[in-house]
């Protein structure tokens, strides 16, 4: 306004950089305003205008790598730490739920990596990660392994463990072709479909117990193709002999019937007991054996204790050979 002279709106410089604050956090410019009247007579006045102004990101805390006491622990479902920001309030920060981040070489240990992030008034983020690691068992079991075709159907993992694992613990599929996912139920089924890639699909067993017992690795390999001559695809030999003359499992049945043996398939048959000593072993297997050990294999001919043996079947038609290990339980009268 002036006495003289017309009211009217001015206009303002592009304003002065006028400093910043102690803390950085603002900054200050001056604006200046300059009337001059018809006579004259000039007026100045500035507005200073304050911003925040900050570029820099919270410090997280760093919450170190740790490991989870035990075996097979429950992984948390959060973690939590603190952070400090030059501008802003310092506080604590929760994770999120963490991301699987594979295992060892050896499968005894897993590991998920928990992300914490913090955004300031500003906009500038921050994140840091902690990894997690939980122990699975000590060492590792080499258990059974099977040969499957693929329009198999449900199959039971348990089949291929020893006799001496312990129940109530869970499976994990660590590898198989082109990573492909399979389904592991709790009862230990799978299902196998003809949709499936043929190969190795290794598995883990981690044992029902806090104890940071070995894990037990099983194998079930997906044919190619069907193997000749064998009428129900894969062989399926038995798991139990109970030679007591009551006509179930009185001798060992070696996967092959006699369909199957009719047509040209062969068994070589090796069973071992728990310390590496051969038992029994017959090139040309005919499902006859009822627990009796060899002569020159156990000193002399006599009828095996009751235990969980391990056997080695090599399977041979006039176009395809195969090999399947696994665990047979024999009760003796002994």
């Amino acid at each position: 306004t002036d006495n003289c002279s017309d009211d009217g709106e001015i206009e303002s410089d592009a304003g002065v950089d006028d400093g910043d604050s102690e803390d950085g956090c603002l900054q200050y410019r001056l604006y200046t305003f300059t009337v001059t009247d018809d006579c004259g007579n000039s007026s100045t006045e500035t507005t200073r205008v304050t911003r925040t102004y900050d570029m820099t990101e919270p410090t997280i805390a760093d919450l170190e790598d740790f490991t989870l006491e035990g075996c097979n622990a429950d992984w948390p479902e959060s973690l939590f730490t603190t952070f400090t920001d030059n501008c802003s309030e310092e506080g604590e920060i929760e994770s999120d739920a963490g991301v699987d981040d594979g295992t060892s070489a050896d499968g005894t240990i897993e590991y998920r990596i928990y992300t914490f992030e913090i955004t300031d008034t500003c906009g500038n983020t921050a994140t840091s990660t902690t990894l997690v690691s939980r122990e699975l068992g000590s060492g590792l079991i080499v258990g059974g392994s099977t040969q499957l075709c693929r329009n198999h159907g449900i199959f039971n993992l348990f089949e291929l463990l020893p006799e001496e694992y312990i129940p109530g613990g869970s499976w994990s599929l660590v590898s198989s072709p082109f990573d492909t996912e399979l389904e592991v139920s709790e009862s230990g089924s799978v299902l196998i479909i003809e949709q499936l890639p043929a190969g190795d699909y290794i598995f883990h067993y981690i044992q029902g117990t806090d104890e940071c017992l070995p894990l037990i690795e099983v194998t079930v390999n997906l044919l190619a193709e069907d193997p000749p001559c064998v009428g129900n695809c894969a062989p399926n030999p038995g798991n139990a002999l109970t030679p007591n003359g009551d006509g179930e499992n009185d001798t060992f049945f070696g996967g092959f019937d006699d369909l199957a043996r009719s047509l040209g398939c062969t068994m070589h048959v090796q069973v071992y007991n728990r310390w590496g000593a051969k038992i029994f072993e017959d090139p040309d297997y005919q499902n006859d054996w009822d627990g009796r050990t060899q002569s020159n294999a156990v000193g002399a001919a006599k009828t095996i204790t009751t235990g969980t043996y391990f056997y080695i079947i090599n399977y041979k038609t006039g176009e395809s050979e195969m090999t399947k290990t696994g665990y047979i339980y024999v009760a003796t009268p002994n």
